[in-house]
């Protein structure tokens, strides 16, 4: 997984997801106001133009939001806020 700067490794959700479920964190940014956002889901992230898998890297920008994938995440516990969730980094 690529490093980021979210040290509290903590994401929004909004799939049906489980504690010890491994799903793929996807990082948003708002080109506009430079706000960063992470989330994690369940489906593969695919590019928005070709819909190609891509597990790692660039998946497109819509809206001046830019997507990238970061990779795989094991959900380690909920976040102090109903729609957050803590993450470890899982090894491929």
């Amino acid at each position: 997984m690529t490093n980021h700067p979210n040290r509290r490794r903590i994401a929004k959700y909004n799939d049906a997801l489980v504690i010890g479920d491994t799903a793929y964190l996807i990082r948003y940014e708002n080109l506009n106001t430079g706000a960063t956002e992470f989330r994690v889901q369940v489906n593969e992230p695919v590019t928005n133009m070709s819909r190609e898998v891509r597990l790692e890297g660039w998946l497109g920008t819509t809206n001046n939001v830019s997507a990238y994938a970061m990779g795989v995440v094991e959900l380690t516990k909920w976040g102090a806020k109903p729609d957050e969730v803590h993450f470890k980094a899982v090894k491929q």
